[in-house]
This record gives structure tokens, sequence and C-alpha cells, in this order.
């Protein structure tokens, strides 16, 4: 049986054949269930055309099935795994070095090159054809190994915690409206007398005078937007993020996925709430009113982002686009400037808004672009020309800073007005940023934690928050008062995370 297994890997080039199922099964396991079936399986079969036809093509020439398969397999690994590969060397700890395209791309064309010399001038490559198809099949196990694994941990996966979605008609009754607002990047009221040199005790008096309670020293779990939204609405850290590595589309697509379903929205649904989505993510099944494109790619988008051409491209634009400021200013008009209008028509929604048009109470997330830069208007109100906003210092000025968080003061008091005039249910207002901002300084990475978090009740009892609060407990708390949830609080941590 064995002789038969060596002659049968020796004499048939499975490997071809191969390569494609571990690719297609290697970018399954590293996006964690979010590629679409069947995108993907088109995606294997182009693959695999692609593979035969140059098969095919280089034997017209060569008249060796054999070397025609084993140069098209081994030139095919290192076009389909080259970003894969130069990550890998970008984490080592002796190899980093090899990273760098001058040296990776001769390194690598000298050993294909040898490579070639010796299938060209081998009478036979039996052997060679034997490693290749064991090695293709062996990763292939692997991947189908890790495909069962994580199918099966998605389905013991359950809710961290109980929730008695069933109320009893006392808590029915009482149900409150609840604002979510989140203006992007506020920080704390420490933070801006400390670093910008700014006095933001006026806003947290008029928040007072309103009836809120502004914690002190509250903080984010994550300094990026799109954690710090998914763990607050799955009221849980994300168990799957490794903090240990560089994070990738990845995790970004996995968390736009999950806040779509999360948690807190599950629960809500069960209690019959509307939901009003002035984001930029779905939720519920909500569209949202300004989809960040940057943050989700198509499953095609996903599989080859690590391809040869496809990652080497990437990469060489975007060095020649910061090498041209004026080709990254106008960039950067282009990102940024729909940000205006998309703000404008958050706040003019939330100023509508009237529940008194609405029989169940609803969820309002309402996520604003401000204050995170660019810094479109001074602390009155007034507009900066593009010239003045787009320039080297476009994110570290802390005087437009300071001004721009004035600016959105004066939008999220009129805001809060116009919600308490409507008084005819209950209410819980949340003015929470879903992080802080470190750009001004990276070597104070803490200071991407120190958010802004303030709070309004209807009844102003508000013995269950305290001041060191991060995000990840904040509808733990809401749940626990006013749906008579039992849930613990957990331990306030932050991560900080960086973007490959």
């Amino acid at each position: 049986m064995l002789h038969f297994l060596r002659t049968f890997f020796s004499r048939y080039s499975l490997h071809v054949i191969l390569l494609p199922v571990f690719f297609i099964a290697s970018k399954y396991t590293q996006y964690a269930g979010l590629l679409n079936i069947k995108t993907t399986m088109g995606a294997w079969l182009l693959v695999t055309l692609i593979l035969l036809v140059l098969l095919f093509a280089l034997n017209f020439f060569w008249r060796s099935l054999l070397k025609s398969a084993a140069v098209i397999t081994c030139l095919s690994f290192g076009f389909l795994f080259f970003g894969d590969l130069r990550i890998s060397l970008q984490n080592s700890n002796f190899l980093h070095f090899l990273a760098a395209y001058k040296f990776l791309l001769p390194v690598l064309a000298a050993v294909y090159i040898l490579l070639l010399m010796h299938i060209k001038k081998r009478n036979t490559i039996a052997k060679l054809t034997q490693y290749l198809n064991l090695f293709l099949l062996l990763v292939c196990c692997i991947e189908a190994i890790k495909i069962i694994v994580q199918n099966k941990q998605l389905h013991r996966a359950g809710e961290p915690e109980l929730l008695t979605s069933i109320l009893n008609d006392r808590i029915k009754k009482q149900l409150p409206d609840i604002y979510y607002i989140v203006p992007d990047a506020y920080p704390s009221t420490s933070y801006q007398s400390e670093v910008l040199h700014s006095d933001n005790t006026a806003f947290d008096d008029s928040l007072q005078s309103k009836g809120f309670r502004v914690l002190a020293n509250s903080k984010s779990n994550y300094n990026r937007t799109i954690f710090s939204i998914l763990g607050t609405f799955n009221m849980d850290y994300l168990q799957w993020l490794n903090h240990e590595q560089e994070i990738s589309s990845k995790d970004f697509n996995r968390s736009l996925q999950e806040i779509n379903n999360a948690r807190l929205f599950r629960f809500l649904k069960e209690n019959n709430y509307n939901f009003v989505n002035l984001s930029i993510f779905d939720f519920n099944n909500q569209p949202a009113l300004r989809k960040e494109l940057f943050l989700s790619a198509t499953t095609y988008e996903m599989i080859f982002r690590f391809t040869f051409w496809i990652y080497f491209s990437r990469d060489i634009n975007y060095h020649w686009l910061t090498d041209k400021k004026t080709h990254l200013k106008k960039n950067q008009v282009d990102l940024y400037t729909p940000l205006k209008t998309y703000s404008a028509k958050v706040v003019d929604s939330l100023l509508k808004m009237d529940d008194r048009q609405r029989p169940q109470p609803s969820f309002v997330y309402a996520h604003l672009s401000f204050p995170h830069y660019p810094y479109f208007y001074d602390s009155a109100g007034k507009p900066y020309p593009n010239e003045s906003i787009f320039t080297d210092s476009m994110i570290t000025d802390k005087r437009k800073f300071a001004g721009y968080i004035k600016y959105a003061n004066q939008k999220l008091l009129r805001i809060i007005s116009a919600i308490q005039e409507k008084n005819t249910r209950n209410k819980v207002i949340i003015i929470q940023s879903d992080h802080g901002i470190a750009d001004l300084d990276t070597t104070s990475k803490q200071d991407a934690f120190r958010n802004y978090s303030a709070f309004y009740f209807s009844d102003h009892n508000y013995q269950m928050l305290y001041d060191s609060m991060s995000n990840i407990n904040t509808f733990r708390i809401i749940l626990n008062k006013y749906f008579d949830q039992k849930l613990q609080l957990l331990p306030d941590s932050s991560t900080y995370t960086l973007f490959r």
C-alpha cells in the first residue's frame, strides 16, 4: 500500500488541483465565516481554471506535464500567498528586514530562477512531485480540521449570560426611549484641560443643569470606532480579537457583521422596540445613513487581498500618494468632505424627532462625525476653507480641535433640549464617545481611551453609575435598571490595536 501511494504521488501532479483548494480553504478559515459561500466557490473555480490553462500552455512548450505542473504550482504559490509571506516576515523578530521590497523581491526572484533551472535540467522530478503532492495534501487536511473546529465553536457559542426577554406588565409600561448619541473621538474634560488647554466645564455644567450625570473618568475599551461600538452593543469584550498582532480587514469585516446582529439589538427587538439608525453601521438589518466603505470588502476583495499583484499595487499606490502631496490632499477632500453633510443630516433628524409619533418605545443610535478631524468649523460655527482644513497639521492642530469641540457642544446641547422637550415617555439619553484621541501625541496611547460619557435618566436615579465606568458596561447598567436584568458588570479594561 505504501509503495502504491509513493508511486501514485510521484506520477500524478495532484498539487495543481490541491493548491486552489488550500488557498480558498485558508482564506475561509482566515476570515472566520465572513465569506459568501457561492462567491467563494466561484473564486476557487476561477483559480483552478487559470492554473489549468497555464499548465497546458506551458506543457505545449516543455512537453513534460510533471515539470510544467511543478513550475506552475511553485510560481502560483508565491503569487497567491505573497502578502501573507510578507506580513509573516514583518512580524518576525529575526527576519523582519527581509520584508522590505528591496530584499524580498530579489530573494524571491533568485529562488524561482534557481528552482526553474533545477527543474529544467533534471530528467525526472518524481521526488519533487511527490513532495509537492504530500505537502499540499497535508495543509489541505489541516485547513479542513480548522474549518470543522471553527464551525463547532460557532455552534457551541452561546450568550455569555442569559437575558430574560419576558418582562412583566409593570416593566413594559415603563420601558424608555433610548437615545445613544456618539460624538466621534470626543475626549474627556480632563484631557481637554491637560492637552488642549481648553476649559470644557461650561459644557459639563450645562448637561448637569439638564439633569445629566457626567462621568469624570470614563474610558473606552478600544481605540477604534468599530471595535468600541461592537463591544458596547454586545456588552462584552471581543474575545476573538488577537490583541498581540496587528488587526486586519478580517477583523473589521467580522465586526461589521456582528454589529448588525448585536446582542443588545436582539434583546430590544424581542421587546418590540422601534429602531432608528442614524449611524455609519448597518444594525438590526437597517441600512446605515452613511456607510464607511473602507471598513468593508466584498468576498472577492477579501480572498485576493494578499495576492502578489493586488498587495504590491496597493502598497506602491499608497507610497506614491503619500509622496505626492497634491494628490493626497485631493484624496482627503474627496474622502472627508461628505462627513459635513452626513453630520448635518444626523443633527437635523434628531432635532425633528418626536416620540409622540411612535406608539412603541424606540432605540435611536446617532453617530456624529464631529469632533473627529478634519475640523470643518471654528468654535462659533464658521466654516474653514478647504485650504485651511486639509493641511499637514489637519490632525494635530490643537487650537482647531478645541474650537471644533466647542462647535460640537453647541450642537449636542440643541439636540438634548429638543429630545427633552418631548417628554411623553421615560427617556434614557446617553452622550458617549467611542474613544478619545491619541493622534496629537502618538507616544501617549492611553489618551485614546479618555472618552466622554454623560447619562440622562428620567427618574434622575444614577446610583448604578460610577465615574470610572467603561463603555462595555453601559447597556449592562441600562438593562439592569430598566429591564430588570441581572447582568454582572465586567472589569473595565482597554486594548490598543494597530491596523496593518
